[in-house]
């Protein structure tokens, strides 16, 4: 088996990986991603003893090679063929294949700088589940705020004893606020209503049109994740207003 990064070939069969893989989950419990990462040991050496010197350069080499992210990390069978399964594919992932960590030499015992130079790095990114659409939600949540309906007291002060309890108007229109968040995977929410928000629940007793807030999404190295929005209505009425607040079904 042959390892490259980019342009850079590991020494033939003179490296050994292993990889994982963690499933990311929206706040809803549905999976989006799979962030992949492939940890590759090895040693600089070949069947020709390599002398001390040719081994710090070859050390040098492989720091410069692995100084660079947003490359391709590939893995080939002995008859050239590309094992997929183990290899992180720059143009595919979101986030764009990183090293995360190394290269680590963490050891001069034995023969080391002497007839090889043992190595470790790992390499990560993150790849989206097939068939999603671009507004899956990362987050939902909507509350509903309901006032009025009661008398409306004033307490006036009193020039020569306690204030005055006074009723006002014996009983207030009734309010209510509707108001929310969300935040699409890589496009904004499309929720139904205006500005991608969800409807209004009494259109017919809007006191004015909604407010809508979008925010900019991450950046994830090589794409964006994370179209934010949030939106608020206020409602009055003469008779109550009852509802409950928007399911997150999507």
């Amino acid at each position: 088996m042959q390892c490259t990064w980019a342009n850079y070939s590991f020494p033939v069969n003179q490296t050994e990986l292993g990889s994982t893989v963690r499933l990311n989950i929206n706040r809803g419990g549905q999976p989006y991603s799979q962030t992949r990462r492939v940890r590759v040991s090895g040693w600089l050496g070949s069947a020709s003893v390599l002398g001390q010197a040719q081994l710090i350069v070859a050390e040098n080499l492989l720091r410069t090679a692995l100084a660079s992210n947003f490359n391709d990390l590939k893995f080939f069978a002995d008859d050239t063929t590309l094992v997929a399964s183990l290899s992180l594919i720059n143009a595919a992932s979101i986030t764009g294949v990183k090293i995360v960590s190394g290269p680590d030499f963490t050891t001069t015992k034995g023969p080391e700088y002497a007839t090889l130079r043992s190595f470790t790095f790992e390499a990560e990114a993150e790849y989206r589940l097939a068939g999603l659409p671009a507004n899956l939600l990362l987050d939902f949540q909507e509350t509903l705020t309901f006032g009025g309906g009661q008398p409306f007291f004033r307490h006036r002060p009193s020039v020569n004893g306690p204030a005055q309890k006074q009723l006002v108007y014996p009983q207030m229109p009734y309010t209510a606020v509707q108001s929310g968040h969300a935040v699409g995977l890589s496009a904004p929410p499309a929720l139904g209503g205006p500005n991608g928000a969800p409807p209004p629940k009494w259109p017919g007793s809007l006191m004015e049109g909604g407010q809508f807030s979008p925010t900019s999404p991450t950046r994830k190295g090589r794409g964006y994740e994370g179209f934010g929005l949030t939106w608020s209505y206020r409602f009055e009425d003469v008779g109550p207003l009852a509802g409950t607040p928007t399911l997150w079904v999507n």
